[in-house]
């Protein structure tokens, strides 16, 4: 008991510290705060769900003693919850009725469902806490445009925008892209360090589950492209349905390229070229995103509506979170 209650400590304490590093601006701090995620992930995975809550809330606390209760809600809201509910969805099981009963855990294509949904949530709740601390929606865009044109206009280079459009269109136009550009960096970063999170406690031989294999299962449940659609649309109408429909859009397009990516390392597997090609790949994801990102979206959507890898089998559902 005491084992856990100093381990919920220190995971709650070392993500609060990694959340609030990129104060500092600098380039390792930003690369530190990439797994601020990860202690609490750790805790729930390692030893229990409980464990991972309580990490959870002392980090919360202790950020909102040091600093302000706004960002220990910010830190709950985006970091903390999710971070605690993945590991414990990812520690769920249902035993079969066989003798003995065979263990069925919890699909990693739903995990990454559960992501996005997390993602998009969180970062439309901080959209949302924001401008009403601000007075609405569309102030916050306003005074957040304001603040960046000078910037434009300092970089030079941006006075002769076509259309007619000045450094201030451009300014909104770029914070009207911050809440799906976010959902979709939170989409990379928990499935980052879940996993980073699944193979430590792996290593340490504390992880309950079995390693699944991703390249064959990764992949979302139908309904993700019925979402998918709902949301495309909700971006041809002005003002929330926008705000929602994009910020949900890029979370899912975001997860769908990880299931692409999943399907170029199943389909490698027998090739002799596999090592090249998975190389080429993610230095093409580093070095020009977003178009490779884009396109192994589409593979994904491709593999929703017509399985590409034929010889793998979906593990089965858990009907219970």
């Amino acid at each position: 008991m005491m084992q856990r209650v100093l381990i919920a400590i220190g995971a709650g304490f070392a993500a609060a510290l990694l959340f609030v590093v990129p104060i500092k601006g600098t380039a390792l701090a930003m690369v530190v705060a990439f797994v601020a995620a990860l202690p609490i992930m750790i805790a729930g995975l390692g030893f229990g769900h409980l464990t991972g809550l309580a990490a959870g809330v002392l980090g919360a606390i202790a950020i909102s003693f040091a600093l302000h209760p706004l960002f220990g809600a910010l830190f709950a809201i985006s970091l903390a919850g999710p971070a605690w509910f993945l590991s414990r969805l990812a520690a769920l099981f249902r035993p079969d009725d066989s003798t003995p009963p065979k263990i069925f855990w919890y699909p990693v294509g739903r995990l990454l469902g559960w992501i996005v949904v997390l993602s998009a949530a969180s970062t439309l709740a901080l959209i949302g806490l924001v401008s009403l601390r601000i007075g609405g929606y569309g102030l916050f865009i306003d005074q957040a445009a304001q603040r960046l044109a000078p910037a434009l206009d300092a970089i030079g280079g941006l006075s002769s925008l076509p259309g007619g459009y000045s450094n201030e269109d451009l300014a909104r136009m770029i914070v009207s892209a911050m809440p799906p550009a976010m959902a979709a960096w939170t989409v990379v970063s928990l499935s980052i360090n879940l996993w980073l999170a699944g193979r430590t406690v792996k290593i340490s031989q504390l992880l309950a589950r079995t390693w699944e294999d991703l390249p064959d299962h990764l992949a979302l449940p139908p309904v993700a492209l019925v979402v998918l659609a709902a949301a495309l649309a909700a971006c041809l109408v002005e003002g929330a349905p926008r705000l929602f429909g994009a910020t949900i859009a890029a979370a899912l397009i975001t997860a769908y390229a990880f299931q692409g990516l999943a399907i170029l390392h199943s389909l490698t597997r027998r090739s002799s070229a596999r090592m090249p090609i998975l190389m080429g790949a993610y230095f093409a994801l580093l070095a020009i995103a977003p178009w490779p990102l884009a396109f192994a979206a589409i593979i994904g959507v491709i593999d929703a509506f017509h399985p590409i890898r034929r010889g793998s089998s979906q593990p089965p559902t858990i009907s219970k979170v």
